[in-house]
């Protein structure tokens, strides 16, 4: 406390010495001091010359009047001088506080100023941020909406297989059902009259029935293989014993039709790891496969033994044999041979054996197959990996070899050789097969000699030999154009074998300048093909149906015409019928959606010049080309190009 007073002391006394008061004078007060100043200086001047004018002699009155001169002059001079630095002091004290005043001023602004940049900067950093999340999600939705139109092709390739093997079943099944149907009416009809047609056509109800319940047990079984829900219990099967049950399980068969079946087992035949239950299936049905055709007294042998890391079984009869053209179809579901192998002339059994057979083996990573030679007797055979190991490798392969065969072939050439040689980067297992052409010859002959599923070709390439690029296109109808430029990437547009093939070809055969037609339903597609054609220098006239065109060619033919098929109301089909009694002299260019070769042909007979698809068929565009873009478009991308920059 008492240090407290003692340096509080100290201030106050600091405050009260001269050297600090005259500097609180000059600051706070520029203006008296400067005063103040001129003043004492001048009462000192004036002070000397007073000292020197009474140190004068009395008589010396011209030196005092030139004393008296001075001072009064010295008196006038101080008065001017602190009024002149009084009004300078001020002037100078005014400029000092705005030059203050200013430069607060100025460094507020400049504060201000640097929060500014600060707050774009940092809005910009976010905006930065926000065009690259942008860019990401659009990049991920892409490559959703490519995922999900390749998903949608296989959906819609399962939707075929399911519709054409439920078609497939209900024929099956509607066979047995009519001989049900008719045996039964007949009983109703004449089991009193005739009573022997109860105990004959009873019979037939009952064989049919039987056939009927073999048929749903096979297709429920077949079904639930194929579907992964069947349950599959390995254990380590002996193979003799195996073929000894199975030959014990159709004796009764044979014995009936007089045939002598024997087993033929290889000492050193391994056993298998294998679900026995499913194996005895497999060589049950066989077993009976031969014996429906197998003639009254013949023989059949049921062979196994060891190859390689497999074991294989085969069953040879001695039937009549197999034709080369039906040895590669025996195993598809609900293929029955021709009645001439069948030594009963009937058609017996569920057509499901064999294919259920073919599923149980490669299952297990085996392959089934036969052989024959009309005759004299086929050969059923089977092989199997011996242990789960080589089976697991075995269809791990074959599922790798059949991603290969599905996979997209596509053949390209680029304009620029350093971006073909980035596809040179394409994985394995990115579903599509890349071959990279040199030039316009080489693609055209590799198309002809592979038959790819898509070609990718530079714009300028395409621009420089359209002619030949678009009749190699309607030479490989299946195979899919897509173009590729560093501006725009990959386009494959649905609509290419209808704009930029017949665009072609109407210059080709119809005069520049002529009235041409376009008949479409859909008012985007006709946008499309009324700029594409107006384009290519021709007078374009659109109509939204067919009832419209076939008015407007009775005022005036045009040259040409372009007719969709598909339209609501009057289609493309009755469009050319009617056009067919009024002699028409203009060519007709038909296109069409419609992956059927039986509707090109109902055009073209009735009058179309050509057909162009709006997709060329087999594959499907989404499938081919949201592939080929996931696959490629990445490889291909340009940094420097503007697409990338944007």
């Amino acid at each position: 406390m008492a240090a407290k007073e003692i340096s509080s002391t100290g201030d106050r006394f600091q405050r009260l010495s001269p050297k600090h008061l005259v500097q609180r004078c000059v600051t706070e007060y520029p203006t008296l001091t400067a005063c103040a100043a001129a003043g004492g200086l001048g009462l000192l001047v004036f002070a000397r010359v007073e000292v020197l004018r009474a140190g004068l002699p009395a008589g010396d009155v011209a030196t005092r009047a030139m004393l008296d001169t001075i001072a009064k002059s010295l008196l006038l001079v101080t008065a001017i001088g602190a009024l002149a630095g009084a009004w300078l002091t001020r002037k100078l004290e005014e400029a000092w506080t705005d030059a203050k005043r200013h430069s607060l001023e100025l460094e507020q602004m400049t504060a201000e100023l640097q929060r500014e940049i600060t707050d774009r900067t940092r809005a910009e950093k976010a905006l930065a941020a926000a065009n690259e999340r942008i860019s990401a999600n659009h990049a991920q939705l892409e490559r959703w909406a490519a995922d999900l139109e390749i998903a949608h092709a296989r959906l819609r390739e399962v939707d075929d297989l399911k519709t054409k093997f439920l078609s497939e079943v209900a024929h099956e099944l509607r066979s047995p059902m009519a001989a049900v149907f008719s045996a039964a009416k007949i009983i109703v009809k004449h089991h009193k009259t005739k009573p022997e047609v109860v105990e004959r056509f009873g019979q037939t109800i009952m064989s049919e029935g039987a056939r009927m319940t073999r048929l749903i047990n096979d297709f429920l079984d077949l079904a639930k293989i194929e579907s992964g829900a069947i349950e599959w219990n390995e254990t380590d099967v002996d193979v003799a014993v195996l073929v000894d049950d199975a030959i014990h399980g159709v004796d009764a068969l044979a014995l009936e039709r007089d045939i002598h079946i024997r087993a033929d087992i290889a000492p050193d035949t391994p056993n298998l790891r294998a679900d026995r239950d499913r194996l005895f299936r497999v060589v049950t049905n066989l077993l009976g496969n031969a014996i429906k055709f197998t003639p009254r007294g013949g023989d059949i042998t049921v062979r196994a033994w060891r190859e390689g890391g497999n074991v294989t079984v085969a069953v040879d009869d001695t039937g009549p044999g197999i034709p080369p053209e039906e040895c590669d179809r025996v195993f598809d579901r609900f293929h029955q041979v021709c009645a001439e192998r069948n030594s009963s002339g009937r058609r017996t059994g569920s057509g499901l054996g064999l294919c259920i057979a073919r599923e149980i083996v490669e299952h297990y990573g085996g392959r089934i197959w036969v052989e024959s030679e009309v005759g004299k007797g086929s050969s059923f055979r089977f092989s199997i990996p011996t242990s789960g190991a080589a089976q697991h490798d075995a269809v791990a392969a074959r599922e790798a070899e059949d991603q290969k065969s599905r996979s997209a072939r596509v053949l390209v050439l680029l304009d620029d050789s350093r971006q073909a040689e980035r596809l040179r980067a394409v994985p394995d297992d990115a579903g599509i097969t890349c071959r990279l052409c040199e030039d316009l010859d080489e693609l055209i002959a590799a198309t002809r000699e592979w038959h790819p599923d898509a070609l990718v070709v530079g714009a300028t390439q395409l621009t420089a030999a359209s002619d030949r690029i678009l009749s190699l296109m309607r030479e490989n109808t299946s195979t899919k154009l897509l173009v590729y430029s560093p501006q725009h990437g990959l386009t494959a547009p649905s609509m290419l074998d209808s704009a930029e093939v017949l665009v072609p070809t109407l210059r080709g055969r119809v005069e520049q300048g002529s009235l041409v037609y376009v008949v479409d339903d859909d008012p985007d597609y006709r946008g499309i093909l009324e700029f594409e054609i107006g384009q290519a220098g021709f007078a374009v006239q659109s109509f939204a149906d067919g009832e419209q065109a076939i008015a407007a060619i009775r005022r005036q033919a045009p040259s040409a015409m372009v007719l969709d098929l598909i339209m609501p109301g009057t289609d493309g089909l009755t469009v050319l019928e009617r056009l067919r009694p009024l002699d028409v002299d203009f060519p007709i260019y038909v296109y069409t959606g419609l992956d059927d070769p039986g509707v090109a042909l109902a055009a073209k007979d009735l009058g179309a010049a050509e057909v162009f698809r709006k997709d060329g068929g087999g594959v499907s565009y989404a499938a081919v080309c949201s592939r080929v873009s996931r696959v490629l478009g990445p490889l291909l991308a340009d940094p420097d190009a503007p697409s990338a920059r944007r």
